[in-house]
Protein backbone atom coordinates (compact mmCIF):
# COMPACT_ATOMS: atom_id res chain seq x y z
CA UNK A 1 0.00 0.00 0.00
CA UNK A 2 2.78 2.35 0.94
CA UNK A 3 4.71 1.32 -2.18
CA UNK A 4 1.66 2.35 -4.24
CA UNK A 5 1.52 5.80 -2.58
CA UNK A 6 5.24 6.27 -3.05
CA UNK A 7 4.86 5.38 -6.73
CA UNK A 8 2.09 7.94 -7.18
CA UNK A 9 4.15 10.69 -5.53
CA UNK A 10 7.08 9.82 -7.79
CA UNK A 11 4.89 9.95 -10.90
CA UNK A 12 3.48 13.33 -9.86
CA UNK A 13 6.95 14.74 -9.33
CA UNK A 14 8.10 13.51 -12.74
CA UNK A 15 5.03 15.04 -14.40
CA UNK A 16 5.65 18.45 -12.77
CA UNK A 17 9.31 18.34 -13.69
CA UNK A 18 8.57 17.52 -17.34
CA UNK A 19 5.97 20.30 -17.51
CA UNK A 20 8.44 22.80 -16.03
CA UNK A 21 11.13 21.84 -18.55
CA UNK A 22 8.67 22.15 -21.45
CA UNK A 23 7.53 25.57 -20.13
CA UNK A 24 11.14 26.82 -20.00
CA UNK A 25 11.88 25.54 -23.51
CA UNK A 26 8.66 27.10 -24.82
CA UNK A 27 9.54 30.44 -23.23
CA UNK A 28 12.97 30.41 -24.83
CA UNK A 29 11.53 29.60 -28.26
CA UNK A 30 8.87 32.30 -27.84
CA UNK A 31 11.48 34.84 -26.78
CA UNK A 32 13.62 34.11 -29.85
CA UNK A 33 10.54 34.40 -32.11
CA UNK A 34 9.48 37.66 -30.43
CA UNK A 35 12.93 39.17 -30.85
CA UNK A 36 12.93 38.19 -34.52
CA UNK A 37 9.44 39.68 -35.04
CA UNK A 38 10.38 42.95 -33.34
CA UNK A 39 13.49 43.32 -35.48
CA UNK A 40 11.49 42.76 -38.65
CA UNK A 41 8.42 44.77 -37.53
CA UNK A 42 9.45 47.77 -35.36
CA UNK A 43 5.96 49.31 -35.12
CA UNK A 44 2.92 47.93 -33.37
CA UNK A 45 0.73 50.09 -35.62
CA UNK A 46 -0.20 48.80 -39.07
CA UNK A 47 1.02 50.92 -41.98
CA UNK A 48 -1.38 53.72 -42.93
CA UNK A 49 -3.79 52.76 -45.71
CA UNK A 50 -3.90 56.41 -46.83
CA UNK A 51 -1.52 57.50 -49.56
CA UNK A 52 -1.87 61.08 -50.81
CA UNK A 53 -0.71 61.44 -54.40
CA UNK A 54 -1.92 64.71 -55.85
CA UNK A 55 -0.78 65.59 -59.36
CA UNK A 56 -1.87 67.88 -62.13
CA UNK A 57 -1.37 66.77 -65.70
CA UNK A 58 -1.46 68.51 -69.07
CA UNK A 59 -2.77 67.03 -72.29
CA UNK A 60 0.44 65.01 -72.74
CA UNK A 61 0.04 63.52 -69.26
CA UNK A 62 3.18 65.16 -67.84
CA UNK A 63 3.26 66.45 -64.28
CA UNK A 64 3.05 70.24 -64.08
CA UNK A 65 5.00 71.78 -61.17
CA UNK A 66 2.73 73.97 -59.02
CA UNK A 67 3.77 76.95 -56.87
CA UNK A 68 7.37 76.90 -57.98
CA UNK A 69 9.41 74.55 -55.83
CA UNK A 70 6.52 72.42 -54.52
CA UNK A 71 6.38 69.00 -56.20
CA UNK A 72 2.99 67.42 -55.62
CA UNK A 73 4.48 63.95 -56.10
CA UNK A 74 7.02 64.41 -53.33
CA UNK A 75 6.99 61.89 -50.53
CA UNK A 76 7.45 64.81 -48.12
CA UNK A 77 4.72 66.97 -49.65
CA UNK A 78 3.50 68.58 -46.44
CA UNK A 79 7.07 69.26 -45.33
CA UNK A 80 7.83 70.84 -48.72
CA UNK A 81 4.72 73.04 -48.50
CA UNK A 82 5.52 74.07 -44.92
CA UNK A 83 9.13 74.92 -45.79
CA UNK A 84 8.13 77.14 -48.70
CA UNK A 85 5.17 78.83 -47.00
CA UNK A 86 7.09 79.54 -43.77
CA UNK A 87 9.41 81.91 -45.63
CA UNK A 88 6.52 84.36 -46.02
CA UNK A 89 5.07 83.92 -42.52
CA UNK A 90 5.98 86.53 -39.89
CA UNK A 91 5.71 86.98 -36.15
CA UNK A 92 3.96 90.16 -35.01
CA UNK A 93 4.64 91.63 -31.56
CA UNK A 94 2.57 94.57 -30.37
CA UNK A 95 3.40 97.11 -27.68
CA UNK A 96 1.22 99.55 -25.75
CA UNK A 97 2.11 102.57 -23.64
CA UNK A 98 1.26 102.74 -19.97
CA UNK A 99 1.71 105.83 -17.79
CA UNK A 100 3.11 103.64 -15.03
CA UNK A 101 5.32 101.21 -16.98
CA UNK A 102 6.12 103.00 -20.24
CA UNK A 103 5.98 100.91 -23.41
CA UNK A 104 5.27 97.29 -22.60
CA UNK A 105 4.75 94.11 -24.60
CA UNK A 106 1.00 93.57 -24.98
CA UNK A 107 0.75 90.44 -27.12
CA UNK A 108 1.83 88.68 -30.28
CA UNK A 109 0.37 86.91 -33.25
CA UNK A 110 1.10 85.86 -36.79
CA UNK A 111 0.82 87.26 -40.29
CA UNK A 112 2.01 86.61 -43.83
CA UNK A 113 3.47 88.70 -46.64
CA UNK A 114 1.19 89.31 -49.63
CA UNK A 115 3.29 91.82 -51.57
CA UNK A 116 7.03 91.85 -52.03
CA UNK A 117 7.14 95.53 -51.08
CA UNK A 118 6.21 94.77 -47.47
CA UNK A 119 2.41 94.48 -47.21
CA UNK A 120 1.31 91.91 -44.62
CA UNK A 121 -2.09 90.39 -43.85
CA UNK A 122 -3.08 89.60 -40.27
CA UNK A 123 -6.09 89.84 -37.95
CA UNK A 124 -7.56 93.09 -36.72
CA UNK A 125 -7.59 91.77 -33.15
CA UNK A 126 -3.83 91.07 -33.34
CA UNK A 127 -2.88 94.73 -33.90
CA UNK A 128 -5.90 96.51 -32.38
CA UNK A 129 -4.87 99.21 -29.92
CA UNK A 130 -1.14 98.81 -30.58
CA UNK A 131 1.07 101.86 -30.13
CA UNK A 132 3.95 100.17 -31.91
CA UNK A 133 4.47 96.96 -33.88
CA UNK A 134 7.52 94.78 -34.44
CA UNK A 135 7.59 92.27 -37.29
CA UNK A 136 10.06 89.38 -37.27
CA UNK A 137 10.84 87.66 -40.56
CA UNK A 138 11.71 83.99 -41.02
CA UNK A 139 15.40 84.87 -41.23
CA UNK A 140 15.26 86.48 -37.78
CA UNK A 141 15.34 90.08 -38.97
CA UNK A 142 13.08 92.40 -36.94
CA UNK A 143 11.52 95.55 -38.42
CA UNK A 144 9.04 98.20 -37.34
CA UNK A 145 5.56 97.84 -38.77
CA UNK A 146 2.84 100.39 -39.43
CA UNK A 147 -0.91 99.84 -39.75
CA UNK A 148 -2.26 100.46 -43.25
CA UNK A 149 -5.87 99.78 -42.27
CA UNK A 150 -8.11 97.53 -40.18
CA UNK A 151 -11.63 96.12 -40.45
CA UNK A 152 -13.50 94.82 -37.42
CA UNK A 153 -16.31 93.19 -39.45
CA UNK A 154 -13.99 90.71 -41.15
CA UNK A 155 -11.27 90.84 -38.43
CA UNK A 156 -8.70 91.62 -41.13
CA UNK A 157 -5.83 94.10 -40.93
CA UNK A 158 -3.07 95.13 -43.29
CA UNK A 159 0.28 96.29 -41.94
CA UNK A 160 3.47 97.26 -43.75
CA UNK A 161 7.20 97.05 -43.22
CA UNK A 162 9.87 98.99 -45.09
CA UNK A 163 11.47 96.11 -46.94
CA UNK A 164 11.50 94.96 -50.57
CA UNK A 165 11.95 91.76 -52.57
CA UNK A 166 10.20 89.71 -49.93
CA UNK A 167 8.76 86.21 -50.42
CA UNK A 168 4.98 86.26 -50.73
CA UNK A 169 1.96 83.95 -50.51
CA UNK A 170 -0.91 83.78 -52.99
CA UNK A 171 -4.57 84.04 -51.96
CA UNK A 172 -6.52 81.24 -53.61
CA UNK A 173 -10.19 81.18 -54.63
CA UNK A 174 -11.85 80.00 -51.41
CA UNK A 175 -15.10 79.29 -53.27
CA UNK A 176 -13.32 76.17 -54.58
CA UNK A 177 -12.38 74.88 -51.12
CA UNK A 178 -13.85 71.44 -50.43
CA UNK A 179 -14.74 69.77 -47.15
CA UNK A 180 -12.19 67.07 -46.39
CA UNK A 181 -9.23 68.59 -48.23
CA UNK A 182 -5.91 68.86 -46.41
CA UNK A 183 -5.38 72.13 -44.51
CA UNK A 184 -2.03 73.28 -43.11
CA UNK A 185 -1.79 76.01 -40.47
CA UNK A 186 1.48 77.87 -39.86
CA UNK A 187 2.01 80.44 -37.12
CA UNK A 188 3.42 81.23 -33.70
CA UNK A 189 1.12 79.56 -31.13
CA UNK A 190 2.03 80.44 -27.55
CA UNK A 191 5.35 81.81 -28.79
CA UNK A 192 6.50 78.58 -30.48
CA UNK A 193 7.55 80.26 -33.71
CA UNK A 194 6.80 78.70 -37.08
CA UNK A 195 4.74 75.82 -35.76
CA UNK A 196 3.16 73.66 -38.46
CA UNK A 197 -0.10 71.79 -37.79
CA UNK A 198 -2.11 69.71 -40.22
CA UNK A 199 -5.77 68.74 -40.49
CA UNK A 200 -8.61 68.96 -42.95
CA UNK A 201 -11.25 71.48 -43.91
CA UNK A 202 -14.10 70.43 -41.62
CA UNK A 203 -16.74 72.82 -42.95
CA UNK A 204 -17.26 75.78 -45.26
CA UNK A 205 -19.57 78.79 -45.38
CA UNK A 206 -19.96 78.81 -41.59
CA UNK A 207 -21.64 81.74 -39.88
CA UNK A 208 -19.87 82.86 -36.73
CA UNK A 209 -20.98 85.46 -34.22
CA UNK A 210 -17.80 86.43 -32.38
CA UNK A 211 -17.87 87.30 -28.66
CA UNK A 212 -19.24 90.74 -27.88
CA UNK A 213 -16.59 93.40 -28.16
CA UNK A 214 -15.79 95.73 -25.33
CA UNK A 215 -15.54 99.46 -25.93
CA UNK A 216 -13.84 101.75 -23.47
CA UNK A 217 -16.03 104.42 -21.92
CA UNK A 218 -14.33 107.85 -21.83
CA UNK A 219 -12.81 108.55 -18.44
CA UNK A 220 -13.81 111.39 -16.18
CA UNK A 221 -12.06 114.67 -17.07
CA UNK A 222 -10.39 114.90 -13.66
CA UNK A 223 -8.42 111.69 -14.35
CA UNK A 224 -5.79 112.87 -16.87
CA UNK A 225 -3.88 109.60 -16.59
CA UNK A 226 -4.83 105.92 -16.36
CA UNK A 227 -8.01 105.48 -14.35
CA UNK A 228 -6.85 104.21 -10.93
CA UNK A 229 -10.18 102.42 -10.52
CA UNK A 230 -9.71 100.41 -13.73
CA UNK A 231 -10.97 100.91 -17.27
CA UNK A 232 -14.73 101.01 -17.64
CA UNK A 233 -16.14 99.18 -20.64
CA UNK A 234 -19.48 98.54 -22.27
CA UNK A 235 -20.53 95.68 -24.54
CA UNK A 236 -20.76 96.41 -28.25
CA UNK A 237 -23.08 94.19 -30.33
CA UNK A 238 -21.19 91.76 -32.57
CA UNK A 239 -21.78 91.60 -36.32
CA UNK A 240 -22.09 88.06 -37.74
CA UNK A 241 -19.18 86.81 -39.86
CA UNK A 242 -20.07 84.65 -42.86
CA UNK A 243 -18.21 82.47 -45.34
CA UNK A 244 -15.97 81.17 -42.55
CA UNK A 245 -13.84 78.05 -43.06
CA UNK A 246 -13.81 75.47 -40.26
CA UNK A 247 -10.76 73.25 -39.71
CA UNK A 248 -9.51 70.64 -37.26
CA UNK A 249 -5.87 71.63 -37.81
CA UNK A 250 -4.76 72.52 -34.26
CA UNK A 251 -4.90 76.30 -33.74
CA UNK A 252 -3.92 78.08 -30.53
CA UNK A 253 -3.45 81.66 -29.28
CA UNK A 254 -0.66 83.16 -31.37
CA UNK A 255 -1.84 81.42 -34.56
CA UNK A 256 -4.17 84.37 -35.15
CA UNK A 257 -3.39 86.09 -38.43
CA UNK A 258 -1.40 83.16 -39.78
CA UNK A 259 -2.24 81.39 -43.04
CA UNK A 260 -4.29 78.24 -43.56
CA UNK A 261 -2.97 76.79 -46.82
CA UNK A 262 -3.74 73.97 -49.24
CA UNK A 263 -1.33 71.41 -50.68
CA UNK A 264 -0.28 73.90 -53.36
CA UNK A 265 0.90 76.33 -50.70
CA UNK A 266 -1.93 78.76 -51.52
CA UNK A 267 -3.76 80.59 -48.73
CA UNK A 268 -7.37 79.46 -48.33
CA UNK A 269 -7.98 81.32 -45.06
CA UNK A 270 -6.59 83.41 -42.20
CA UNK A 271 -6.78 81.69 -38.81
CA UNK A 272 -8.63 83.80 -36.28
CA UNK A 273 -10.74 81.84 -33.80
CA UNK A 274 -10.90 78.63 -31.77
CA UNK A 275 -13.76 77.13 -29.83
CA UNK A 276 -12.27 76.84 -26.35
CA UNK A 277 -14.95 74.44 -25.10
CA UNK A 278 -14.24 71.85 -27.78
CA UNK A 279 -11.41 70.06 -29.56
CA UNK A 280 -10.64 70.40 -33.24
CA UNK A 281 -12.85 73.44 -33.83
CA UNK A 282 -10.81 76.19 -35.44
CA UNK A 283 -11.97 78.89 -37.83
CA UNK A 284 -10.40 80.96 -40.59
CA UNK A 285 -11.57 84.00 -42.56
CA UNK A 286 -11.91 82.90 -46.18
CA UNK A 287 -9.26 84.06 -48.64
CA UNK A 288 -11.88 85.70 -50.89
CA UNK A 289 -13.07 87.88 -48.01
CA UNK A 290 -9.47 88.67 -47.08
CA UNK A 291 -8.69 89.60 -50.68
CA UNK A 292 -11.58 92.09 -50.91
CA UNK A 293 -10.73 93.68 -47.56
CA UNK A 294 -7.01 93.82 -48.32
CA UNK A 295 -7.55 95.60 -51.64
CA UNK A 296 -9.91 98.15 -50.07
CA UNK A 297 -7.62 98.82 -47.12
CA UNK A 298 -4.57 99.32 -49.35
CA UNK A 299 -6.43 101.58 -51.79
CA UNK A 300 -8.78 103.48 -49.48
CA UNK A 301 -7.61 102.77 -45.92
CA UNK A 302 -11.10 101.58 -44.95
CA UNK A 303 -13.81 99.08 -45.95
CA UNK A 304 -17.45 99.85 -46.65
CA UNK A 305 -19.82 96.91 -46.23
CA UNK A 306 -23.26 97.01 -47.86
CA UNK A 307 -26.35 96.35 -45.77
CA UNK A 308 -29.94 95.42 -46.55
CA UNK A 309 -31.08 96.98 -43.28
CA UNK A 310 -33.02 94.09 -41.74
CA UNK A 311 -32.66 91.70 -38.81
CA UNK A 312 -33.33 88.13 -39.97
CA UNK A 313 -33.63 84.56 -38.69
CA UNK A 314 -33.96 81.26 -40.50
CA UNK A 315 -37.42 79.87 -41.20
CA UNK A 316 -38.62 76.45 -40.05
CA UNK A 317 -41.82 74.48 -39.48
CA UNK A 318 -41.88 75.67 -35.87
CA UNK A 319 -41.27 79.34 -36.69
CA UNK A 320 -43.77 79.31 -39.54
CA UNK A 321 -46.46 77.83 -37.27
CA UNK A 322 -45.76 80.23 -34.39
CA UNK A 323 -45.86 83.32 -36.61
CA UNK A 324 -48.70 82.12 -38.82
CA UNK A 325 -46.58 82.22 -41.97
CA UNK A 326 -47.66 80.58 -45.21
CA UNK A 327 -44.26 79.06 -45.95
CA UNK A 328 -41.49 77.32 -44.04
CA UNK A 329 -38.80 78.29 -46.55
CA UNK A 330 -36.45 81.27 -46.77
CA UNK A 331 -35.51 83.64 -43.94
CA UNK A 332 -37.84 85.65 -41.74
CA UNK A 333 -37.54 89.42 -41.30
CA UNK A 334 -37.57 89.89 -37.52
CA UNK A 335 -37.03 93.63 -37.43
CA UNK A 336 -36.85 96.48 -39.94
CA UNK A 337 -34.90 99.43 -38.48
CA UNK A 338 -34.95 102.79 -40.21
CA UNK A 339 -33.03 102.38 -43.44
CA UNK A 340 -33.14 101.12 -47.03
CA UNK A 341 -35.33 98.04 -46.43
CA UNK A 342 -38.01 100.02 -44.60
CA UNK A 343 -37.96 102.69 -47.29
CA UNK A 344 -38.45 100.01 -49.94
CA UNK A 345 -41.50 98.60 -48.14
CA UNK A 346 -40.11 95.52 -46.35
CA UNK A 347 -42.15 94.66 -43.25
CA UNK A 348 -41.74 92.58 -40.11
CA UNK A 349 -42.59 88.87 -40.67
CA UNK A 350 -41.97 89.12 -44.39
CA UNK A 351 -40.20 86.00 -45.64
CA UNK A 352 -37.31 86.49 -48.08
CA UNK A 353 -37.31 83.41 -50.31
CA UNK A 354 -34.96 84.63 -53.08
CA UNK A 355 -32.58 87.45 -53.97
CA UNK A 356 -31.72 88.34 -57.57
CA UNK A 357 -33.26 85.05 -58.62
CA UNK A 358 -31.18 82.98 -56.17
CA UNK A 359 -33.06 80.82 -53.66
CA UNK A 360 -32.37 81.76 -50.05
CA UNK A 361 -32.17 78.82 -47.62
CA UNK A 362 -29.94 80.09 -44.80
CA UNK A 363 -29.36 83.49 -43.23
CA UNK A 364 -25.64 83.17 -43.92
CA UNK A 365 -26.32 82.79 -47.66
CA UNK A 366 -28.27 86.04 -47.75
CA UNK A 367 -25.65 87.92 -45.70
CA UNK A 368 -22.79 86.56 -47.82
CA UNK A 369 -24.52 87.59 -51.05
CA UNK A 370 -25.24 91.09 -49.75
CA UNK A 371 -21.59 91.51 -48.68
CA UNK A 372 -20.43 90.51 -52.15
CA UNK A 373 -22.14 93.67 -53.45
CA UNK A 374 -21.25 97.35 -53.07
CA UNK A 375 -22.92 100.14 -51.17
CA UNK A 376 -25.47 101.69 -53.53
CA UNK A 377 -26.12 98.50 -55.55
CA UNK A 378 -29.76 97.47 -56.01
CA UNK A 379 -30.98 93.93 -55.28
CA UNK A 380 -34.33 92.37 -56.11
CA UNK A 381 -36.01 90.41 -53.30
CA UNK A 382 -38.75 87.83 -53.71
CA UNK A 383 -40.97 88.16 -50.63
CA UNK A 384 -43.70 85.88 -49.28
CA UNK A 385 -46.10 88.06 -47.29
CA UNK A 386 -49.05 86.13 -45.90
CA UNK A 387 -48.99 83.77 -48.88
CA UNK A 388 -48.69 86.57 -51.48
CA UNK A 389 -45.60 86.80 -53.67
CA UNK A 390 -44.04 90.27 -53.89
CA UNK A 391 -40.97 91.49 -55.78
CA UNK A 392 -39.30 94.39 -53.99
CA UNK A 393 -36.09 96.17 -55.07
CA UNK A 394 -33.83 97.58 -52.36
CA UNK A 395 -30.90 99.96 -52.77
CA UNK A 396 -28.20 98.77 -50.36
CA UNK A 397 -27.03 101.12 -47.63
CA UNK A 398 -23.84 101.01 -45.58
CA UNK A 399 -23.49 98.65 -42.64
CA UNK A 400 -23.51 100.47 -39.32
CA UNK A 401 -20.84 99.27 -36.88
Amino acid sequence: MEDSKERKRSNTFVTILVALILFIIGGMVGGVFSAYWLIKSPSFLPPSPLSIQTTTSNSQGKTIPISGSINLQSGDLIADVAEKVSNAVVRIDIYKRSIYQGTVSAGFGSGFIVREDGFILTNNHVVEGANSIKVTLRNGKTLSGSVVGTDSVSDIAVIRIKETRLPTLTLSDSDKVRVGQIAIAIGNPLGYDYTVTVGVVSGIQREITPPQQEQQIPQFPFFPFDNPFGQQTQQQPSIPMVGIIQTDAPINPGNSGGPLVNLKGEVIGINFLIESNAQGLGFAVSSNTAKKVMNDLIEYGTVSWPSLGVVITENSDVNAKELGLKTNKGVIVVEVPEGPAREAGIKKNDVIVAIDGREVVKSSELIAYIRSKKVGDTVKLEINRGGRKLDISVKLGELKR
